[in-house]
């Protein structure tokens, strides 16, 4: 069997089965030996000709010292061929043809990878990014649940709904990566969230979106971070009228040692987020054809193409654009039936560097509206990553987006935070609908939950804690409020750390208690529950954690950390502490009005 393989680097793979000794060999045959093959006796020849000439030149050889045979390639004399003989784009054994052309043009290998990987002609290894509603009905749900990790399992109730949420490692053979699983049992509801993870030396990714599960919406973030390595979750309450005091966060830690993210760049990842859900970066528009080669992308340029998102597969777009001195190459294809997207970007030099497969995040109604997502809203879903590209670290995001329903794809330069490329496929279904984005809540809700889970993901916080700074002012966003000491059976000190942690605006005011035992080097960090926080806060004349801001928080700091670490228990071994729900003596939530009810008191 001879097959095609895209990903990561063009080549070709050869299977041979011995049948009376069921020995197996594999060879991979780059693309360049297969151009010399077909420039052999004269290029331009037909696909089953090829194949014969490749099967002609397969060779059993015994290998130098060794025992057995090993499957090689003899190569035609003068060596390996130009890069001008043409190679047929689909596999060599099957397949259709549709992979290769557009419109009659042949078609740059990335935008014909791009194109198969989204008809499904290739799925294994393939990077997922997104979520999905799961059908257990549908063929092959039962086998793309094996060979799972189980990380962390819960079960709590959010938003009204009781949830079983799980955190899984996928196989390799899905791309590998994580998924959260959030499934309600009452009524047989499955909703994955999958984030590709551990790619590259400076792994930092997220994915935010909002959906509607069992017709609730929920804000569900998965993230990664580089240094120190950890996989972040969130899932809170999605209305937009609606305010729970309840939501489902934790952060499963590994000895993965990868190279941080600089502060500045980090920055950037985040306001490039921002800007993109609130529309400041949507630059003059300029409508395209679908499917064409767009060339050479200038930077302050928004290249619109309209499509279904109902149609069937197609290409969307391929073009280049240029960070600094280095060129790359974009492409874009949509599948079948819904919004679901593959991206490829490469260097122009050559190769097939990083693909990206956006799952469907949720269904569709059938005038493409966007509004399918149970509530009348639609699906937002954020995702952005730093990747290297042919040496050069790039900015890449994707929005999914409602008012109007389309993908956006924005291309940046770290250091700068600036645009490079810019690409929005529009959902047209004859509705004539404007590119620019037009004012959304449930843009709004992504970006709130995106701050809040880049907030907790923050090593701002272990620093503060562990390293004895206590971090800047009152507008940061985390810093060390108070620091103490506990003395173990053992005679052994632990330290105990409270952390304050805020957006960026110094509201959503959390509170995290870090323990570290020097004599093990033990550090754990526990999120102080909701319904304990606010009742800490009114115990202190301040209001609840919706409304209290960070500097109301430090103002009060010596009181609150007073009621926050008499609920502090540490374990006799200094291996974990817990939180009671008891205040101090003479302390209640009802003892001290909050600050409104005093001021209208007085």
């Amino acid at each position: 069997c001879i097959f095609r393989v895209l990903d990561p680097f063009e080549r070709f793979l050869v299977c041979a089965f011995e049948v009376g000794s069921c020995r197996e060999w594999e060879l991979h045959v780059s693309a360049a030996d297969v151009r010399a093959l077909a420039a052999a006796r004269g290029g331009g020849v037909e696909e089953e000709e090829l194949t014969r000439r490749l099967l002609a030149a397969l060779r059993f050889e015994a290998p130098l010292g060794g025992v057995g045979e090993v499957l090689s390639l003899e190569r035609p004399r003068g060596g390996r061929a130009q890069s001008g003989a043409a190679v047929p784009a689909r596999c060599l054994l099957g397949g259709d043809g549709g992979a290769a052309s557009a419109g009659g043009q042949d078609m740059h290998p990335l935008a014909a990878a791009c194109l198969e990987y989204a008809r499904g002609l290739h799925t294994v290894g393939l990077r997922v990014t997104g979520g999905s509603h799961i059908d257990f009905t549908e063929d092959g749900c039962h086998e793309a649940a094996q060979d799972r990790r189980t990380l962390h399992c819960t079960a709590r109730s959010v938003a009204g709904l009781d949830l079983v949420v799980s955190l899984e490692l996928l196989p390799a053979s899905r791309g590998g990566g994580h998924a959260l699983s959030l499934y309600h049992p009452l009524t047989c509801s499955l909703y994955e969230l999958c984030l590709p993870t551990r790619g590259g030396g400076c792994p930092e990714r997220f994915c935010a979106e909002r959906v509607c599960l069992a017709g609730v919406p929920l804000l569900v973030v998965l993230s990664e971070t580089a240094f120190p390595h950890a996989i972040h979750a969130l899932v809170r309450d999605g209305a937009e009228s609606g305010k729970s005091d309840k939501e489902i966060r934790f952060a499963v830690r590994d000895d993965g040692v990868y190279t941080m993210l600089l502060r500045k760049e980090k920055q950037a990842m985040t306001r490039c987020a921002e800007e993109l859900l609130t529309g400041t970066f949507s630059s003059a528009p300029s409508e395209v054809a679908l499917g064409g080669a767009l060339g050479e992308v200038p930077a302050g340029k928004t290249s619109v193409m309209r499509l279904s998102m109902l149609g069937g597969a197609q290409h969307v777009c391929s073009a280049d654009f240029s960070v600094g001195s280095a060129r790359f190459k974009v492409a874009l294809a949509k599948a079948p039936g819904g919004a679901q997207f593959t991206l490829g970007i490469a260097p122009t030099s050559g190769g097939i560097d990083h693909i990206v497969h956006l799952a469907r995040r949720s269904p569709l109604p059938a005038d493409g509206s966007g509004g399918g997502d149970g509530d009348g809203v639609g699906p937002v879903a954020l995702s952005g990553e730093v990747h290297n590209v042919g040496g050069t670290d790039l900015l890449i995001y994707t929005l999914l987006d409602v008012s109007p329903c389309a993908l956006r794809v924005l291309v940046a330069d770290p250091p700068s935070g600036s645009a490079c490329c810019q690409l929005v496929a529009l959902d047209d279904s004859g509705t004539g609908a404007e590119p620019r984005q037009q004012p959304c809540a449930a843009r709004d809700l992504v970006l709130r939950a995106f701050k809040a889970s880049a907030a907790a993901a923050s090593p701002g916080a272990l620093a503060s804690a562990v390293g004895g700074g206590g971090g800047g002012g009152s507008d940061t966003v985390s810093k060390c409020i108070h620091r103490t000491t506990r003395v173990l059976p053992s005679g052994q000190p632990v330290l105990l750390s409270l952390i304050r942690k805020s957006m960026g605006d110094g509201m959503d005011v959390r509170f995290e208690v870090m323990l570290y035992h020097p004599a093990s080097a033990r550090e754990l960090a526990v999120s102080v529950p909701l319904p304990l926080e606010d009742k800490v806060l009114r115990a202190c004349g301040l209001d609840d954690h919706g409304t209290t801001n960070a500097r109301e928080v430090d103002n009060a700091a010596k009181e609150v950390a007073a009621h926050l670490m008499h609920c502090v228990t540490v374990h006799d071994d200094g291996s974990g502490f817990a939180l009671r729900d008891e205040l101090m003596a003479g302390a209640s939530d009802g003892a001290s009005p909050p600050k409104a009810a005093k001021a209208a008191a007085e």
